[in-house]
């Protein structure tokens, strides 16, 4: 990842937008327990019997499940002792801070552990679906929580994803499933529901993805539409003393406040020439293939719209295909692709 970023800063457009994020500063993670919403309301559902026309054991004591787990979190998160711990030990980036994100964390996972829901037969899938998805975040939080005292801004990041997916399952397990929790927690759980902004889910809640030219996740998409080598001295690549690979794609912003064509491309792909028996050759950046971006590469993209870019990469030979790889923080792959360079 690092090496990514450094290749990145060497490209004057890349710098440019980086130059801007160093400005910005640490912000608070989400690691906060929500505050309780003002205006959002738990609406009266069906029972999940109902809800789901099933009578499924498995089913009903998920839910229930779900409910003694969210108390069990909520058990910790409001009391004084957590709180005062919170202030105490928020922003240090000691062990003892990772133990405080994780002790709700683990609250929950210890309620949900003796359904065995992972390897469970649901007889709604969707809920099924939902059941895995769910103890997935609270598993992501864990990873994340294992940055604590190494890369903070790795833990926030992390942390931020897998809360968000959380509460977006949460919100549709009262809406459809009619998920309850007992009256003194009628605020944790409304607040809940607010943070997810009536957002639904839907079918990458398995996660981000990557397939058929086109990468998918919960805040955006990107589309590519063409790729081609350019030599040296071609236009796109007048001033390179090297054969590119450019690629032009869209971006459509599904849910982030400050993302354009760039950042989007950046932090998702590295593009990769399998042609060293020893090392992994990443490929650097290249020069912009196509000027008609030159001014919107870094411009802010509106939530739901979408905007065109371009990018190439340096080849090492003219022979080897390029594999564009999209990852994720923690190194995890979410697909890649092969492209054929030959002339």
């Amino acid at each position: 990842m690092s090496n990514k970023y450094k290749k990145v800063l060497a490209a004057s457009v890349v710098a440019i937008v980086f130059a801007g994020l160093c400005g910005c500063g640490r912000t608070e993670p989400v690691a906060t327990e929500p505050a309780v919403a003002e205006t959002e309301t738990v609406t009266e559902t069906k029972p999940v019997e109902e809800a789901s026309g099933t009578q499924n054991s498995v089913d009903r004591q998920f839910v229930s499940d779900l409910s003694d787990a969210l108390v069990a979190r909520w058990i910790i998160t409001d009391s004084k002792e957590n709180k005062d711990a919170k202030a105490e030990l928020e922003w240090t980036e000691t062990a003892e801070e990772r133990e405080f994100w994780q002790k709700p964390v683990n609250a929950e996972l210890d309620v949900l552990a003796k359904g065995d829901y992972k390897n469970a037969s649901f007889d709604d899938p969707e809920l099924g679906e939902q059941a895995k998805s769910y103890i997935a975040c609270l598993e992501d939080c864990l990873e994340a929580t294992n940055y604590v005292t190494s890369d903070y801004d790795k833990f926030q990041s992390g942390w931020e994803d897998a809360q968000n997916r959380r509460y977006i399952i949460v919100a549709n397990m009262v809406n459809k499933y009619g998920l309850s929790v007992p009256d003194d927690y009628k605020g944790d759980l409304e607040a809940m529901v607010g943070n997810a902004s009536g957002t639904e889910l839907t079918e990458n809640t398995e996660g981000p993805i990557f397939k058929d030219n086109t990468y998918t996740c919960e805040k955006f998409t990107i589309t590519i539409t063409d790729y081609k080598v350019i030599p040296p001295g071609a236009e796109g690549n007048k001033y390179g003393d090297k054969p590119v690979i450019a690629f032009w794609y869209d971006v459509t912003n599904l849910a982030d406040d400050s993302l354009s064509t760039t950042t989007a491309w950046i932090t998702t792909f590295q593009a990769i020439q399998d042609n060293d028996p020893n090392m992994v050759n990443e490929l650097n950046v290249g020069a912009l293939p196509d000027s008609r971006f030159l001014d919107s590469q870094t411009a802010d993209i509106k939530i739901g719209g979408t905007v065109s870019g371009a990018i190439s990469y340096e080849l090492t030979d003219d022979i080897t295909p390029v594999t564009l790889e999209a990852y994720s923080l923690y190194g995890d792959i979410y697909g890649s692709q092969d492209y054929d360079i030959k002339q």
